[in-house]
């Protein structure tokens, strides 16, 4: 009888802390559940904060910009260290269908960019403000994009005038979509001052301004340029146009234009025209190119013509990094002028 009651009383003890353990488990449950629905509501919190201050970001301007510096040596008796540009660029979208990019020199301190776009749709867009005009296929190419350390003579003294920014209002975009999804055209076209940037009016006439590309494929792009506007209160006519073919392959790239210039009548007209064949190769860090520049320019009576015949290589060791070294001979029409051996060294720092 003793051993049952001690039985008994051990039974009892043990159905009492099962109890005792079974209600203590609900309340870890509870307790846990708890704590999950505190840190669900926590993490509803943060994910509302992330998103309000996510669109704060969104609306603040991007940075970007560039440095290039060179060093040039000439058997005429020149060698030149230059800071060429110091560039930064705030750029940024208000809305799905408005951007704006601002951009200034501080090399050379000065407004480079500063203007607003509306893109309702991919085949009508209106830009406003200080930008590049849409003439010619290397005039408005980034110099961080250049194949070697210069552009082509012709193109500086073509596009340049007076600049290849200037004020105005430009309509572009794209149209007939291939089945890769490239666009087979692309234009852009504008009215203009005509005289460059950060500059007033000098009449009443304005520029006009066109460009038309055409790409077959994916990879190749041919256009056309024109531009009529008159210059100064003399309103002397002022006439260029553009032709070029470029080709943008994953390693092999190939450009080419010919630029055509007229400004005035009669024999002290302004004449200018050339050509320039522009060719790279990328092979790992290391893109070899060539380059031959044609320029005439004749005022009047008298004409000179130039060639440049440029051997180079760009070296990237890293992406925002770009180190080009060229040799460029110079050759001149006119007899009294020496030919001209130029080495140059380019870097450039992207941020």
């Amino acid at each position: 009888m003793k051993r049952f009651f001690t039985l008994l009383i051990l039974f009892v003890f043990y159905v009492i802390g099962a109890r005792a353990q079974e209600l203590s488990q609900e309340q870890q449950i509870e307790a846990l559940n708890a704590r999950l629905t505190e840190l669900e509501q926590k993490n509803e919190k943060q994910n509302a904060r992330n998103e309000k201050w996510g669109k704060i970001v969104e609306k603040l301007p991007q940075v970007g910009g560039f440095a290039k510096m060179t060093y040039k040596w000439n058997d005429a008796g020149t060698s030149n260290f230059n800071i060429n540009y110091v560039r930064v660029w705030l750029f940024g979208d208000i809305s799905r269908q408005f951007d704006y990019r601002v951009q200034a020199e501080f090399a050379k301190p000065k407004l480079i960019d500063a203007y607003l776009r509306w893109k309702p749709t991919e085949a009508f867009n209106i830009q406003f403000g200080q930008f590049h005009v849409p003439f010619s296929l290397e005039g408005p190419l980034n110099p961080t994009k250049w194949e070697t350390i210069e552009t082509a003579k012709v193109v500086d003294e073509i596009t340049g005038l007076p600049d290849t920014r200037d004020l105005g209002v430009a309509f572009y975009g794209k149209f007939l979509k291939a089945k890769d999804d490239h666009f087979f055209f692309d234009y852009s076209v504008g009215i203009f001052q005509g005289e460059g940037k950060n500059t007033d009016d000098k009449n009443k006439s304005k520029d006009v301004i066109g460009r038309l590309k055409f790409f077959p494929i994916k990879e190749l792009c041919l256009t056309g340029s024109y531009s009529y506007g008159e210059r100064g209160e003399e309103y002397i006519r002022n006439q260029r146009a553009a032709a070029g073919v470029e080709y943008q392959g994953k390693a092999f790239s190939l450009r080419s234009e010919y630029l055509w210039h007229q400004q005035g009548n009669g024999d002290q007209a302004i004449k200018n025209d050339g050509c320039y064949v522009v060719a790279a190769y990328k092979i790992k860090d290391f893109t070899p190119s060539l380059r031959y520049n044609f320029y005439n320019q004749q005022v009047g009576a008298s004409h000179l013509e130039q060639s440049d015949y440029v051997i180079g290589v760009n070296y990237s060791p890293v992406k925002f990094v770009k180190l080009q070294l060229n040799y460029t001979l110079t050759t001149y029409s006119e007899r009294t002028m020496k030919n001209l051996n130029t080495i140059g060294f380019a870097a450039i720092a992207m941020f």
